[in-house]
């Protein structure tokens, strides 16, 4: 979603859940799947908050969205966060995630053995970085590196605008908060070099510096979302550098446990899973709201975050526990000096059902835009590519689907066709649902 494109409520609302870990032939297929009782809970629970936090603007995924990386795995989660869309009524579009370790298809790896070898060789670089970025960056072993979460770009991240590959292993994304300040969400690729060996203290996880190269703004806040948190990557120190300096909010998975703390004038939450694994010593699934929104003058500004955390307690979800009263708990961030120009302070356009904006000039939703062609079947989008003339034929064969139909929509925009496209879109997704 485009910050200049989009309405500016009081506050900027989201479910975020991480490590949902769905398994092929098991997750909602098999008469043994108990974790359904629990995603049945956190329905029920999220239709009771709703009242209480007004609206929500998307889900925020930090993780581990397929247990083993899996095609079905991504098909189960796809139909869940609908179901769940439907249920907060937010657009089922809106959705920002990110990959984690159990997204990984570790069968790739197996094989292609020459993977873990530039595994080894990366985290025994003199410099990890530099090595890391040669690979990706190169021909042959970007796209090789980057195989393994060929199911989770093409079946979850890229139906959602959230596209990771090796030109750009994260992603970014911008709304307007109530002061028409920008919220800048950030998503980062922490599962590059993952695999069965990762081990916390001896085989870690990287990033690459490239991925946390913020730019600080007066008038943005970042929100910063990745699976594994610092202690788990080689450049970890580097990366908690940053982000303890630039990024405001900062939401990982991959551990199970809540636990937040405020570091500088940042808040860091280590989020719980939904589905944690039955035998963990506390089995404590978890789920949160979170809204965010500026308070204070043009001097006094504060970036203001509630957070919701729901957890698990024998039959229901309920409050967690923590020293603060009522459902959430506050915690305020000091932001720069900065007043919205009178030009920036008049009412965003307004969305009509159709994604695009009511009244002249015509303005676009990316993020729905590309959601919703994503979903349509591959026969359909390419019918509605080559209508336009948006790619040539012979380029199918130098990159992937996936990357060439996100290509056509900036071929679009510059052949000032966007209207023409998101009318043929939707009048395609009406046919795939009668």
């Amino acid at each position: 979603m485009n910050a200049e494109h989009a309405d500016t409520p009081r506050s900027r609302i989201f479910v975020h859940l991480s490590d949902i870990h769905f398994v092929k032939d098991f997750s909602d297929t098999s008469s043994y799947d108990i974790d359904s009782s629990m995603r049945h809970a956190i329905e029920q629970d999220i239709s009771k908050m709703i009242p209480n936090v007004d609206h929500v603007d998307g889900l925020l995924i930090s993780g581990d969205v397929a247990f083993a990386g899996k095609v079905e795995e991504y098909e189960t989660a796809r139909a869940w966060i609908e179901k769940l869309s439907g249920i907060v009524g937010c657009d089922p579009g809106y959705v920002w995630c990110v990959p984690g370790n159990h997204d990984v298809d570790q069968s790739v790896q197996t094989d292609l053995p020459n993977l873990f070898d530039t595994y080894a060789a990366l985290r025994s670089a003199t410099n990890p970085d530099y090595e890391l970025t040669t690979r990706l960056r190169g021909r042959d072993s970007g796209p090789l590196m980057f195989l393994p979460l060929k199911n989770y770009h093409e079946q979850f991240g890229a139906k959602y605008d959230c596209p990771t590959g090796p030109k750009q292993p994260w992603w970014e994304d911008e709304l307007l908060l109530n002061d028409h300040s920008i919220l800048r969400i950030r998503g980062l690729n922490s599962a590059l070099i993952s695999s069965r060996k990762d081990k916390e203290n001896v085989s870690k996880l990287i990033l690459g510096t490239a991925q946390f190269q913020y730019r600080p703004e007066s008038n943005v806040s970042y929100l910063t979302i990745c699976h594994h948190p610092p202690d788990w990557l080689l450049d970890g120190q580097d990366a908690h550098e940053a982000m303890s300096a630039h990024s405001h909010l900062q939401l990982f998975g991959h551990k199970h446990r809540h636990h937040h703390e405020k570091i500088n004038n940042t808040l860091r939450m280590y989020s719980g899973a939904v589905h944690p694994v039955r035998s963990e010593r506390q089995w404590d699934p978890r789920y949160y709201l979170i809204r965010i929104r500026v308070e204070g003058d043009a001097d006094t500004r504060e970036l203001v975050v509630d957070v919701f955390p729901r957890v698990w307690v024998k039959t229901a979800f309920v409050r967690d526990a923590g020293d603060y009263e009522g459902l959430y708990l506050t915690e305020r961030l000091k932001l720069p000096n900065w007043k919205a120009p009178p030009s920036t302070a008049k009412k965003s356009p307004e969305l009509g059902d159709n994604g695009v904006s009511i009244g002249a000039p015509m303005t676009f939703d990316r993020k729905k835009l590309v959601n919703r062609f994503m979903m349509l079947p591959y026969h359909a989008q390419l019918s509605i590519m080559r209508t336009f003339d948006l790619f040539a034929e012979e380029e199918r064969n130098t990159i992937s689907d996936t990357e060439l139909f996100i290509s056509c929509f900036e071929r679009a925009r510059e052949k000032d066709v966007l209207e023409a496209v998101w009318l043929a879109i939707e009048a395609e997704a009406r046919k795939s649902e009668d």
